[in-house]
């Protein structure tokens, strides 16, 4: 069952949740109150709308941070111990989640130097389906080891492979850390949850972490079960990754007028996503406005990169594929609004507010679980929501 049939199995859903109006956090739940002047009005605990959505948002943002080891402030983490007091309120506002919020910039950023890429450079490299290949042994990888690639690509690794019917032993990439393994070594990738889904009978072992022999090891011995009459040969396309997103350029571009600005497109087009971010790609780069695309689901725009002033004037492509979705990678790039089609992930909500918190625009294009007083509030911070990608155009004039 694919992820599609899954959320359909979950409709209709409810709406007051969908509005950010139940809440878990304590053993008096769960609770579900109802702001659209019906009881129950308020939570066991006494807290009303608002105050719910601002506790929900929290838990989001505390996941988000724990994903840099960050930990939630203090003066909100004891805000949320207050729920329970005689006033019911929490005293969380959008403007201290947005505050909060900012450190994972600075600790993205710090990840991403500490990964030392040194073998990035532009190439043209497959991706979809199609990268997975009937007689070799097909590793996927999901995190970011270049270690991984070293061992699968060792002589060692090759002779396993081919003593056991193998052509060779195929490594490719998914989801966020493969993304960012293919943009700096030049592995093939496959791409996100759907194509995971969809080739689940011809990938042999998928590496998320651990000893990189031993998962070689067993990709090998899975591939000799293997159904291979299951493969199914599919087209890829060709792209081009490996440019580094050089600020400076970027910004001598925009003070020049060769840009009219910058979008940084983060995270994928999945889930309750009704974008359409290959025809957005494509009207952002015909008004010259470059496009930085850190997702597994990599863009490209006609005419081809090396057709564009930016490209002839600076060697940077209009659209870049530069990796993974790490928000340090757009810190210090003048002009910039950030677009997120889904935020899946509490960490790219979290995001959002950190550039937020920074005074950059970002649009979302799935709304929060909120009231529509607090989505306006999220408006007024700099984070608008927009379910029609068509009209992103308008917003960023």
């Amino acid at each position: 069952m694919k992820w599609e049939e899954r959320l359909q199995a979950q409709m209709p859903q409810n709406k007051l949740a969908s509005a950010g109006m139940m809440c878990t956090y304590c053993d008096l739940g769960p609770c579900v109150i109802n702001p659209f002047d019906e009881e129950p009005r308020v939570g066991a605990c006494g807290i009303d709308a608002e105050n719910m959505n601002m506790v929900n948002l929290a838990l989001k943002v505390m996941k988000g941070l724990s994903d840099y080891t960050i930990e939630l402030p203090e003066t909100i983490s004891l805000s949320l111990e207050t729920m329970m007091g005689p006033h019911h309120t929490t005293g969380i506002t959008i403007q201290s989640l947005l505050e909060a919020s900012r450190p994972i910039l600075k600790a993205s950023e710090e990840r991403v130097s500490a990964w030392h890429i040194d073998e990035q450079k532009p190439r043209d490299i497959e991706q979809g389906v199609g990268v997975l290949q009937r007689d070799a042994v097909n590793i996927v990888l999901t995190t970011y080891e270049p270690e991984m690639i070293k061992t699968s690509r060792s002589q060692k690794m090759r002779k396993l492979a081919q003593d056991n019917g193998a052509q060779k032993i195929n490594l490719v990439g998914a989801l966020c850390g493969g993304t960012e393994a293919a943009y700096a070594h030049g592995i093939p990738l496959l791409g996100g949850t759907d194509q995971l889904e969809e080739a689940q009978h011809m990938i042999d072992f998928i590496y998320e972490s651990g000893d990189c022999v031993q998962a070689c090891e067993q990709a090998v011995e899975n591939f000799t079960s293997r159904d291979k009459a299951q493969f199914v040969p599919t087209a890829t396309t060709r792209v081009r990754v490996g440019y580094p997103i050089d600020t400076e350029a970027i910004n001598a571009a925009l003070k020049k007028g060769v840009i009219n600005g910058v979008v940084g497109l983060m995270g994928c087009h999945y889930g309750k996503s009704t974008w359409d971010t290959d025809e957005l790609v494509q009207t952002l780069a015909d008004s010259d406005i470059m496009v930085i695309n850190l997702s597994y689901d990599l863009k490209h725009a006609e005419p081809g990169p090396e057709s564009s002033a930016l490209f002839s004037e600076y060697g940077i492509p209009l659209v870049l594929n530069g990796g993974c979705c790490e928000p340090g990678k757009f810190l210090g790039i003048d002009s910039l609004t950030v677009l997120i089609p889904t935020w899946g992930d509490p960490r790219l909500l979290t995001a959002a507010f950190a550039f937020a918190s920074e005074g950059i625009p970002v649009i979302l294009g799935t709304m929060p679980f909120v009231i529509p007083a607090v989505k306006n509030q999220l408006v007024e911070a700099g984070v608008t929501i927009e379910s029609d990608s068509s009209r992103i155009m308008d917003l960023l004039r």
